[in-house]
C-alpha cells in the first residue's frame, strides 16, 4: 500500500449553536475539562483532543479540518493479514485525520466529532448513485423489505411505500416528486459496502450495520430522532445539513420515536457536511438532516454496538446464575416470611413510622442483599459469553473473500470433468490434505464453540460458524456442527495462532487421522484456508 501523503489539521470548536461557526475563546471553552484530564504523551500533527464529560450540560463537539489531503488508497485485506487489523485500518480510513486510539479513548460513546476532509472523492468507495441505480435495475428488491420511500413536510413524518417490487423507474418517479430513499442493508448487493464492513465486524466484534440514504434537493426525509446505534455518517454525494441535539438519555437500548422542533430544544451541532466530510454520534443524540436547496444528498450511516452493552450481558448472566443458584444452594429455594404483605410495599414504604415495621424491612432487605451477594459464586461468565457470541454469529456478514483466498479454500470454482471410465467426478478436492499441509482459520471471529443448551452429552460441543451466513440479515438457520471435547484444544489452537499458518500435524490431538478428520471438517465449513492451493 502506498504510503499516505502528509495531512495537516485544522482544530475548530463549534460553539454557536445556531450556525455551528466557531464562537467564544478555544482555551476557555475547554477550561473545566481539561481540570480533569491525565497527563498524555504529546504526538505530532494531533489535534489536542479533549474528553467531555456526558454528565455536564454543555455538550461538545469535536470538530476536525483536514487540509492538503489528496486521494489515499482504501484498506483492502492482504493474503495472510489479520483480518481484525484491517478492519481497524477501514474505521482509521474512516476518521482519518484523528486516530483510532484518540478516537476510543476520548470519543467513542461520549461526545459527536465532525471531519471536514477538504477531500470530495475521499468517501467515494463506498457507493454512489450510479450503483444504486444498477442495484434497483439488477436485484430483486422489495418496498418494506428493502426500500423504503419517506418525506416530513411541515412536521410530519410520511412512509409512501407500495406493495412488491421495487423497480428502477418507479422509485426514480418518487425521487423526483420530492421523496427520500433509504436503500436497507446494502451489503447485500453491494460488494465494497459488503466488504467494508464485514472487516469492521471483526475489528469491532458485534454487527456492523448499513444504510443508504438518497435526497433530493431542499427536502428532508425524517423526523428528529435518535438511534439506538453507534453512528458514522459519510457523506458520498452532494450537501447535508446536519442538526445534532442534547440526549434526552445517554446511550439508550432502543430507537426513540420520531420528535418535533418543539420539545427538542436549539441544536448543539448545525452544520453542512459536504461530499468527503464523515460525522460520529453515539446512541441516543438527537438528530435531523436536510438536502440543500442547490444539490441532491447521498449517504450511507454504517452502524455499530446495537445491543452490545453491558445491560445485554447482565440480561443473560443474571437469570441463569439465578437458575445455577436456586438448584445448588437450598436457601434460594426457603419460602418468603408469611407476613411480607404486612410490612413491604408502596404503602409501607410512604407510611412507615412504626420501629416494628422498620426492624421488619431492615430484616427484609438484609436477606434479600445476602442472596443476591453469593450470586457472585454461580455466575456463568464464559457460557454467558458464547451466548452472546452465538448471536454475534448469526447476526454476522459471512467474511469477504478475495481472490487469493478464494482459491485456497473450499469457495474455489475449479472445473468439474466427469471421467466415463471410472464413472466418476474429477474435480480438486482435499483429498490432498495431509500432516504437512498448512492451515489457518478464515478470521478469528468465524467460530464459537459452546456448550449444547438441549443435549446433555458432556462429550460433545457445538461449533456454530459465519462462513456459510447469507448476505441477507438472518435470512437462515443459525448453522453449526458438532465436535467431540477431545478436539476442543485444536480450535484453541487454531484461534491462538490466527493468523499464522500452522501444519495439520502440530494439531493437538492424537491420532492422524483424526487431525485430518478435523481439517477436512473445519475445511468444507469454509473455517479454514491452506497455505498453498491443493
Amino acid at each position: 500500500m502506498m504510503k499516505s501523503p502528509p495531512i495537516a489539521i485544522k482544530r475548530i470548536l463549534l460553539n454557536d449553536q445556531s450556525t455551528g461557526e466557531g464562537g467564544e475563546d478555544e482555551n476557555q471553552s475547554f477550561k473545566i475539562q481539561n481540570k480533569t484530564m491525565k497527563p498524555r504523551k504529546k504526538k505530532k500533527k494531533l489535534p489536542n483532543i479533549i474528553v467531555s464529560n456526558l454528565t455536564d450540560n454543555h455538550f461538545n463537539v469535536l470538530s476536525l479540518e483536514a487540509t492538503d489531503l489528496k486521494s489515499i488508497e482504501t484498506p483492502t485485506i492482504l493474503q495472510d493479514s489479520n483480518a481484525r487489523k484491517y478492519g481497524e485500518n477501514v474505521l482509521q480510513w474512516m476518521l482519518k485525520p484523528l486516530k483510532v486510539e484518540d478516537f476510543m479513548n476520548d470519543v467513542w460513546e461520549r461526545r459527536p466529532v465532525y471531519i471536514k476532509r477538504n477531500c470530495a472523492s475521499y468517501n467515494s468507495p463506498w457507493f454512489s448513485v450510479a450503483e444504486f441505480d444498477r442495484i434497483l435495475r439488477e436485484e430483486n428488491l422489495r418496498f418494506s423489505v428493502n426500500i423504503d420511500v419517506t418525506t416530513f413536510v411541515d412536521g410530519s413524518r410520511e412512509t409512501h411505500n407500495p406493495m412488491g417490487r421495487a423497480r428502477a423507474p418507479v422509485v426514480w418517479d418518487y425521487y423526483n416528486n420530492g421523496c427520500s430513499i433509504r436503500l436497507l442493508n446494502p451489503a447485500t448487493y453491494s460488494h465494497n459496502v459488503w466488504r467494508f464492513l464485514s472487516l469492521l465486524q471483526d475489528y469491532a466484534g458485534s454487527l456492523a450495520g448499513a444504510n443508504i440514504y438518497l435526497t433530493p434537493p431542499g427536502t428532508q426525509g425524517f423526523a428528529p430522532h435518535w438511534d439506538d446505534i453507534e453512528a458514522f455518517v459519510l457523506q458520498l454525494e452532494g450537501r447535508k445539513r446536519w442538526r445534532l441535539y442534547e440526549p434526552s438519555q445517554y446511550l439508550p437500548r432502543e430507537s426513540g420515536s420520531n420528535l418535533n422542533d418543539s420539545i427538542i430544544g436549539k441544536p448543539c451541532f448545525d452544520h453542512v457536511l459536504e461530499q468527503g466530510d464523515v460525522l460520529y454520534f453515539p446512541r441516543g443524540v438527537i438528530h435531523q438532516a436536510n438536502a440543500m436547496e442547490d444539490s441532491h444528498s447521498l449517504h450511507i450511516t454504517v452502524s455499530l454496538y446495537q445491543k452490545h452493552s453491558w445491560m445485554d450481558y447482565l440480561e443473560k448472566l443474571i437469570p441463569t446464575a439465578l437458575n445455577r443458584a436456586a438448584s445448588i444452594d437450598v436457601d434460594y429455594r426457603r419460602g418468603l416470611p408469611m407476613d411480607l404483605f404486612s410490612y413491604s410495599g408502596r404503602v409501607y414504604n410512604h407510611n412507615n413510622n412504626e420501629s416494628v415495621l422498620i426492624d421488619k424491612r431492615e430484616m427484609f432487605k438484609r436477606k434479600i442483599v445476602s442472596l443476591v451477594e453469593r450470586l457472585v459464586d454461580y455466575l456463568p461468565l464464559d457460557e454467558t459469553t458464547d451466548s452472546l457470541g452465538k448471536e454475534f454469529i448469526y447476526d454476522s456478514l459471512p467474511p469477504c473473500l478475495d481472490d487469493s483466498e478464494i482459491s485456497r479454500s473450499i469457495n474455489r470454482t475449479s472445473e468439474c470433468l466427469w471421467d466415463s471410465r471410472k464413472r466418476r467426478i474429477l474435480a480438486p478436492c482435499y483429498s490432498d490434505i495431509n500432516e504437512t499441509t498448512e492451515i489457518r482459520l478464515f478470521r478469528s471471529h468465524c467460530l464459537r464453540v459452546s456448550q449444547s443448551d438441549e443435549v446433555n452429552d458432556k462429550t460433545r460441543l457445538e461449533v456454530y460458524y459465519s462462513t456459510e451466513n447469507p448476505l441477507i440479515y438472518r435470512n437462515e438457520e443459525l448453522k453449526f456442527f458438532d465436535i467431540p471435547t477431545s478436539v476442543e484444544p485444536a480450535v484453541y489452537y487454531l484461534l491462538q495462532q490466527y493468523p499464522k499458518y500452522v501444519a495439520v500435524g502440530s494439531l493437538p490431538i492424537k491420532e492422524i487421522s483424526e487431525k485430518l478428520d478435523f481439517t477436512v471438517l473445519f475445511y468444507e465449513r469454509g473455517l479454514i484456508v491452506t497455505k498453498e492451493s491443493l
